[in-house]
């Protein structure tokens, strides 16, 4: 016995490991690269009106100028409004902590039930792989991942959801008294609520993810079984859906909409989306690295599920069910660009289709792990599909891996220019100039840049936020 124990011991260190490698390197690649990150195209703004206005104020003033995102407006007023440039250098690297630690508390939330000895550190193999599965077949991951502009607007609602499932869990497996109920209610509607300020593209996914979540229990009845979790859903539901109402009322949306084509009509706006989904999901596997990653990933979590199989299985209609739910959740991605751009998304926001997709491809994974516990979890085939998903990983990290690390003196040296930049136009302000011509700074990320012309948006956000008129050569 104790040497059966031994042997399924080593077999899933072997799975950690084949699951934690590959996505250590990526993860730590691109933490590493954030921490260069600076001020770039209309942070500027962001900066200045968060240091003129204060928090409430600027979030009311984006809110009535350009967009409902009241959520990424916050975290503007907060991060850089107290920080300023200092503080993108650690945000990035520690929203990426921060989105790790959310995977893995809900997937420890998810399996503990199911392994009544599991522990939280056993998951965070697998929710690092997830995260990482989910940036390797990001079409562009450094613009909506480093660039401070792009990131506060679709990394925090990625990362806050798996943080609320792992917050209802909580909520679920204790009892509370009434005042208790009341706060727990109140928090469900909070977080939610403020994780539909982000972004025009995930409050629609989120919202239809929770009428999914309230139709499937209506038809279990868990209204009348489980009173206590039903109302906890709702509230969850009524913040996703007044996010999604106070974020598409904001009259900010008709100033920026002026710089799109009008929205297509209802069958166009389908079209658009669909095709688009049908790009997308085709380009996964066209790409072998691509295709690498999810399959590497799947069978990441049919393995985890061997490990925590449960005694009750769960049926092919419930697996059937989450593989519905979560092609659709993919397929709602795309429709808020159709009509907002009326063109197919912009390639930086896929991170959120993707991000979905990897999540129902290991929760289904993880259920038919389940099915197959007695079959796989010992000997030769567990070993031979964990020395798989080390190769099926690793194969596709490994170009990503080589061109960060390449990138490193690229963003090292735009930090740098950045430095000298700040350092000359502060000092030409100083003079008592009302105009400083700088040279052009080659941005790693692609991001853009002030120009010749004076009324540029880059040029306008900079030359408010030194309080001098910019012109680049």
């Amino acid at each position: 016995m104790d040497k059966n124990i031994n042997k399924q011991t080593k077999n899933y260190w072997l799975l950690n490991v084949a699951m934690a490698a590959p996505s250590v390197a990526i993860l730590g690649l691109l933490a590493y690269l954030g921490s260069f990150s600076k001020l770039m195209a209309d942070d500027f703004c962001s900066v200045y009106i968060a240091e003129r206005l204060g928090v409430v104020r600027s979030i009311w003033y984006w809110y009535i100028a350009w967009d409902g995102g009241y959520s990424a407006s916050f975290l503007d007023a907060v991060i850089l409004g107290a920080f300023d440039n200092a503080g993108i250098s650690f945000a990035i690297p520690l929203m990426l902590v921060a989105w790790a630690i959310s995977l893995t508390w809900a997937a420890y939330s998810l399996l503990r039930k199911d392994a009544s000895s599991l522990k939280f550190w056993h998951v965070i193999p697998l929710a690092i792989a997830t995260l990482s599965a989910t940036l390797l077949i990001t079409p562009i991951v450094e613009q909506p991942l480093l660039w401070w502009g792009a990131m506060r607007g679709y990394i925090p609602p990625l990362a806050l959801f798996p943080f609320y499932i792992g917050v209802y869990l909580y909520f679920s497996n204790r009892t509370w008294k009434p005042k208790q109920l009341a706060f727990w209610y109140f928090a469900s509607f909070l977080i939610v609520f403020f994780n539909g300020g982000f972004s025009e593209t995930f409050t629609p996914v989120q919202t239809a993810a929770f009428f999914l979540w309230a139709a499937w229990a209506v038809a279990v009845k868990q209204y009348k079984t489980q009173k206590e979790k039903f109302v906890f859903l709702a509230m969850g539901l009524l913040g996703a859906t007044l996010g999604l109402i106070v974020m598409a009322l904001a009259p900010g949306n008709a100033h920026r909409q002026a710089f799109f084509p009008p929205p297509p009509m209802p069958l166009e706006i389908l079209t658009i989306s669909w095709n688009s989904f049908l790009g997308f999901m085709s380009a996964m596997l066209a790409v072998p690295q691509k295709s690498a990653a999810l399959i590497g990933i799947a069978l990441a979590g049919f393995l985890t599920g061997s490990r925590v199989a449960q005694n009750r299985q769960h049926s092919l209609k419930d697996i059937l069910l989450i593989l519905a739910a979560g092609t659709l959740l993919v397929f709602c991605s795309f429709p808020p660009a159709a009509y907002g751009q009326s063109s197919a998304p912009s390639e930086h926001t896929m991170i959120i289709p993707a991000y979905i997709m990897i999540l129902t491809i290991v929760a289904v994974s993880v259920l038919i792990g389940q099915r197959f516990a007695q079959n796989i979890r010992n000997g030769l085939p567990y070993i031979g599909l964990s020395l798989a998903v080390f190769v099926l990983l690793g194969y596709a990290a490994l170009r990503p891996i080589q061109t960060y690390y390449a990138e490193i003196p690229l963003a090292a040296r735009y930090a740098e220019q950045w430095r000298q930049r700040d350092a000359q136009i502060r000092a030409e302000r100083l003079k008592g100039s009302d105009g400083i011509y700088i040279q052009p700074i080659q941005n790693w990320l692609g991001v853009l840049e002030p120009n010749a012309n004076p009324i540029f948006f880059v040029n306008y956000c900079m030359g408010e936020y030194y309080d001098i008129r910019i012109i680049s050569r």
